[in-house]
């Protein structure tokens, strides 16, 4: 199998795994929710922070290194699984002083289960070696079932463990079991089998490479996970539960939208980048469309938001709708920053995204902090529409340098329909009145998508079908090149 090929493939088995990794996480977060009070998700939230702050701080993205090395490959994976193991020794070691820092400042179910979790995230340096193997060897297909199958497994176990009653040992193994059984399994299966041999010269190349990684992750860290902190040293645990829960689901146009979409176009972009034109006519039709299909969704999920918590999760969770629905400006724009950032590093513009983070992790500093202590978590909401605001506008001004994008046509149509959406939504809400919750969701997702879909066509029915044939022709292309 030629190389095309091979990569072609690879793509199919990497978004398999994507998406369906997503969807079990999301139908095991739904039953886990329905079980388990929101105090313990606050627990496990701020015990995760504080478990990801250890990892996020020794991880040096050695893999990526190790990918793109030219050196001796046994040598490499050699010294690499010595590094690892090495930095996973020391934070297991970190984590004891931890513990007695978050047990004298919070409850002593967040630090146990700190600890917990970063036991099971020491066996994740026992993964990095055999997975950059893997990945190096274009293995997707092998890798993919390595992730899917730990997924499943922890997703099954954590829900037996809530029926039981046993709501916080549920969520750590949710959250921390998939490191441990992909190692097993990667071992198991003799993929790679480890060496202790370290080659010091080779040590410092891959510390050199990753080094520059290392600022990026940390800022990464902070906009995902800092505002966890705040939300349940201010406002407490309970609030910090209705508000994890709310930004679980918020990611959910990220998680199916940004790495499916990155992974096709990032190579095609790159391929483009030094013709101008080009690449301004395709990204502006990718983040056209994804802009349009992206206002839908989150509209409808806004709007459909009270309805599917009481049914799905339960009334004790409708204190997270609010939450939730106050996160829209996040919704909407998170993925657009993504892809956003997917130019930029197919241009090599790699310390711009760093420059990104920098701006935004600095939003969330100032912003979620003092509105959290003024309104709670719903303060904490629009604190992260604020960050996602300044990410956004940041990274359009500066694309602008490499991308002519005419923002008028790729913006304000959408923006048009959603306005009109509301409105036709509004006024239908005033005159129809409902109680069976089925009915409401079904009448608002048809007002919805009949209202956005109509004032879409009516304003832009010929860009909509360039697009369409924009998108036909580049996928049946590139398969064709690949094969």
């Amino acid at each position: 199998m030629n190389l095309g090929r091979r990569a072609l493939t690879s793509l199919f088995y990497t978004g398999a795994e994507q998406y369906t990794t997503v969807f079990i996480g999301f139908i095991a977060n739904i039953i886990l929710t329905r079980l388990i009070f929101p105090e313990y998700f606050g627990t496990l939230a701020l015990a995760w922070f504080f478990a990801s702050l250890l990892q996020t701080s020794k991880s040096l993205n050695l893999k990526a290194a190790v990918i793109q090395s030219k050196e001796k490959i046994e040598d490499v994976l050699s010294t690499q699984f010595v590094l690892e193991v090495s930095l996973g020794l020391l934070m297991l070691l970190a984590s004891i002083p931890l513990y007695f820092i978050v047990s004298h400042y919070y409850t002593p179910d967040v630090a146990y289960s700190a600890v917990l979790l970063i036991l099971f995230l020491f066996f994740e340096s026992f993964n990095l070696t055999p997975q950059a193997f893997l990945e190096r060897n274009l293995l997707f297909k092998q890798l993919a079932f390595m992730n899917i199958i730990p997924k499943t497994l922890a997703s099954v176990i954590a829900i037996a463990l809530a029926y039981q009653g046993q709501s916080l040992y549920s969520l750590i193994v949710f959250r921390g079991l998939p490191p441990f059984l992909t190692a097993l399994m990667l071992y198991m299966r003799g993929y790679w089998k480890p060496r202790l041999h370290f080659d010091k010269k080779i040590a410092l190349s891959l510390l050199k490479f990753s080094s520059y990684l290392w600022l990026s992750q940390m800022l990464a860290f902070v906009t995902l996970e800092l505002d966890d902190f705040f939300v349940g040293t201010i406002a407490g645990l309970v609030a910090l539960g209705y508000y994890s829960r709310a930004y679980v689901f918020a990611r959910i146009p990220t998680n199916v939208f940004h790495e499916g979409v990155a992974r096709v176009f990032l190579p095609v972009y790159s391929r483009m980048q030094d013709d101008r034109k080009r690449l301004s006519r395709a990204y502006g039709m990718v983040v056209g469309s994804m802009t349009r299909i992206l206002t839908l969704i989150s509209l409808l999920l806004v709007s459909c938001a009270p309805e599917l918590t009481n049914m799905i999760l339960g009334k004790q969770w409708m204190p997270a709708v609010e939450i939730f629905q106050l996160m829209v400006v996040y919704l909407l724009l998170k993925p657009i920053i993504d892809h956003a950032e997917v130019a930029f590093i197919s241009l090599g513009q790699t310390k711009i995204t760093t420059k990104l983070l920098l701006a935004q992790s600095t939003a969330l500093v100032v912003f979620v902090p003092a509105l959290t202590y003024l309104y709670g978590a719903k303060g904490a909401a629009v604190g992260i529409n604020i960050m996602t605001l300044v990410g956004f506008l940041l990274s359009y001004k500066i694309l602008s340098k490499f991308i002519d994008l005419n923002h008028k046509n790729v913006f304000i149509p959408p923006l048009t329909a959603l306005a009109g959406a509301v409105g036709v939504l509004y006024l239908t809400l005033t005159v129809v009145q409902m109680q069976n919750q089925i009915a409401v969701i079904v009448l608002k997702t048809i007002v919805v998508s009949a209202t956005y879909v109509i004032i879409l066509l009516l304003i832009e029915r010929q860009r909509i079908t360039r697009m369409l044939d924009y998108f036909l022709k580049t996928i049946f292309s590139k398969s064709e090149t690949s094969a």
